[in-house]
C-alpha cells in the first residue's frame, strides 16, 4: 500500500525529513508552479488529491493542508481509489512559538501595515489547530508533532 504523508505548515526540506527516503517530496508550492490552477484557496484538498493520485510512489507534500475543509476534499478523491493518508505531520509549539515571535517581531515593526496583532494570530492558529486535528482524528489519521 502506498504511503502518503501530508505537513501542515511545515516544509519537506525539513531536517525532521531527511532520513525519509525513497519517496517523492513536494511543497504545495511545488505543485501550484507545474500547473495551472484557478481558486487555489478553495480547492487545495482536490490540488493535493489530483498529485497523489498522479503519482504511483510513497509522497510527502509539505503545506498540503491548512483548513479541515481541505482534508474533507482530499479524502473524499483519494479513497474513491482505494487510498488513505498515512500520517499527517504537524509543528510542535516549540515551531509554532519561534513563528510567533518572528510575527511579534514584524508587528513590532510594522505595526501600520499589519492588521493582525500577535494576539490574534495565536487566538486565529490554536483554533485552526484544533479544528484540524478534530478532523484527522474524526477520520482516524495519524497525527505527528515535530
Amino acid at each position: 500500500m502506498r504511503k502518503i504523508y501530508l505537513t501542515v505548515d511545515i516544509n519537506v526540506n525539513d531536517d525532521f525529513f531527511k532520513e525519509m527516503t525513497g519517496l517523492e517530496k513536494l511543497n504545495f508550492g511545488d505543485i501550484l508552479m507545474d500547473a495551472d490552477y484557478k481558486d487555489v484557496w478553495y480547492d487545495r484538498g482536490k490540488i493535493v488529491a489530483d498529485t497523489i493520485l498522479k503519482t504511483q510512489a510513497d509522497i510527502l507534500i509539505g503545506y498540503a493542508v491548512q483548513t479541515p475543509k481541505d482534508i474533507e476534499s482530499l479524502l473524499k478523491k483519494i479513497s474513491l481509489n482505494g487510498l488513505f493518508i498515512s500520517s499527517v505531520y504537524l509543528g510542535n509549539r516549540k515551531r509554532w512559538d519561534a513563528i510567533l515571535a518572528e510575527y511579534q517581531k514584524k508587528y513590532k515593526d510594522h505595526t501600520n501595515w499589519l492588521h493582525y496583532t500577535p494576539e490574534d494570530i495565536a487566538e486565529m492558529y490554536d483554533k485552526n489547530l484544533a479544528e484540524l486535528k478534530e478532523e484527522l482524528t474524526l477520520n482516524n489519521i495519524l497525527i505527528v508533532f515535530i
